[in-house]
């Protein structure tokens, strides 16, 4: 059975209209302007923040490591965030083993401790570049930043100048 000739054109021009004018308003799209530096610190900050209330909300109640651990894949997996979805999250233990990389599996369940890029410098990644131990380790002046230091921890009462002793308490 053929459908009459009289419905198929106006059918034709109508597709082929919706197909023009989706191209021409692709075409005619502005460029998005680059976003300030300041701006992706605001957008990684407030993703971060946001991230851990949720994450750590979540994992509240999960008492086994293995359940925890899929847990933190699979929620940070696939959040992307910057306006070209270049910033994503990974999550490290205390022993700087990766626990969690949306980008890298590869990367998981190994200690990136002495993390070196391919020239075989350490990798060192801050949100305060300007910090005075960075800054330091950048100038490689660490028997400035030792005095530095001890100067600290004397003004402050720390060790090696001071003991300093930790009080747990529990009331039942």
């Amino acid at each position: 059975m053929t459908a009459p000739r009289n419905r198929i054109f106006p059918l034709f021009v109508l597709i082929l209209g919706i197909v023009l004018l989706a191209g021409f308003a692709v075409e005619a799209a502005p460029k998005a302007k680059p976003v300030p530096v300041d701006q992706y610190k605001e957008i990684a900050k407030t993703m971060t923040h946001s991230f851990a209330a949720g994450l750590g909300s979540s994992l509240a109640n999960v008492k086994n490591d293995k359940e925890r651990i899929d847990l933190v894949r699979s929620f940070i997996d696939p959040v992307r965030f910057f306006p070209d979805n270049s910033g994503y999250f990974y999550v490290y233990d205390s022993k700087c083993v990766n626990i969690a990389h949306a980008t890298q599996k590869d990367l998981q369940g190994k200690n990136l401790y002495d993390y070196k890029d391919a020239k075989g410098k350490l990798v060192i990644q801050t949100y305060n570049p300007e910090h005075p131990v960075i800054k330091a380790i950048g100038e490689i002046a660490t028997e400035n930043f030792y005095e530095n230091e001890l100067e600290k921890r004397k003004s402050l009462k720390y060790p090696p100048f001071y003991q300093i002793i930790k009080l747990f308490s529990k009331i039942f």
